[in-house]
């Protein structure tokens, strides 16, 4: 029995497979680009990262000779990809280094304070982070923000393509958003 692993970078993503006794008997790793459109933007192609994930599972599936048991996903941060209810991306994936959103997260700091967000994340605000991202689009963005349907994180999203309908996300991820309480795991 083989077991894949399958990581969503930033610059790339790669498969890994392993056999029973943890030895590694195929590899495959595929780059993209990062787009930075304008100062402040770091942005990946949806369509072009998912693409390359599949190319990577392809091939080191098929280099392993021997079928895949069980799959684990890992992804870079907080990158999010917005998608409305037919599954189509409506815009490209906000990723960790985008800093869009500084001066929301400014604001949103004077107005909610900085010990009530820790308490309940774990973490201090940063414009990397989703809460903000999604903030900036519903401000700056209405036309995508008007037909989103989800946000999908890299990790939910493949599993969503692999034809997983409803989708998971672990909690370390989730964490990453700023919209999980990480005490109650909601």
């Amino acid at each position: 029995m083989n077991y894949m692993g399958v990581d969503i970078g930033t610059t790339g993503c790669k498969a890994v497979v392993f056999d029973d006794s943890g030895k590694m008997v195929a590899s495959a790793y595929r780059e993209y680009p990062l787009m930075n459109p304008e100062p402040g933007f770091a942005e990946l192609d949806p369509t072009l990262v998912m693409e390359k994930c599949f190319e990577v599972i392809r091939e080191s599936a098929g280099s392993s000779g021997c079928q895949i048991a069980a799959l684990g996903i890992s992804s870079q941060g907080e990158a999010f990809t917005a998608v409305d209810s037919q599954g189509k991306y409506l815009c490209n994936a906000m990723v960790s280094s985008d800093s869009r959103a500084a001066g929301i997260t400014t604001d949103w700091v004077r107005k909610f304070g900085l010990e009530g967000l820790y308490q309940v994340t774990g973490h201090a605000p940063h414009p990397m982070f989703s809460l903000f991202k999604l903030l900036w689009l519903r401000e700056n963005r209405k036309d995508i923000w008007g037909k989103v349907h989800k946000f999908m994180f890299f990790e939910d999203l493949l599993q969503y393509k692999l034809g997983i309908e409803v989708p998971s996300l672990a909690y370390s991820l989730a964490g990453r958003s700023l919209l999980f309480d990480i005490r109650k795991h909601r």
